[in-house]
């Protein structure tokens, strides 16, 4: 009879433990989705921002060569941009001083 006993016990926590591997293995499985899902989602926000920099470049040179009028509430992004552009153009002229030294 504790022969049986010891056997059921055994078969028992044997059970348990394919149990709980298997709840480890599941929590691994959805982890590793959720990790790859939020990659996805960062490339797909990273790629989606590259195109509207690309559209707002697109757009900046259309206004800028006559092509396309604004509305006015573009205009303080406009200058904003033009400001930068102007400061670039500055910094690299000193740039290019210094190294010429």
């Amino acid at each position: 009879m504790a022969d049986d006993e010891l056997k059921r016990q055994f078969g028992s926590i044997v059970s348990r433990a394919k149990e709980a591997l298997s709840e480890v293995r599941e929590a691994v499985v959805r982890t590793s989705q959720i990790g790859k899902l939020k990659i996805d989602v960062a490339l797909l926000r990273r790629e989606q921002e590259k195109a509207f920099a690309r559209l707002g470049a697109r757009v900046f040179e259309m206004v800028e060569d006559g092509e396309l009028s604004p509305p006015e509430q573009l205009e303080p992004l406009l200058q904003a941009v033009r400001h930068l552009a102007r400061q670039i153009e500055e910094e690299e002229a000193e740039l290019a001083e210094v190294e010429g030294t």
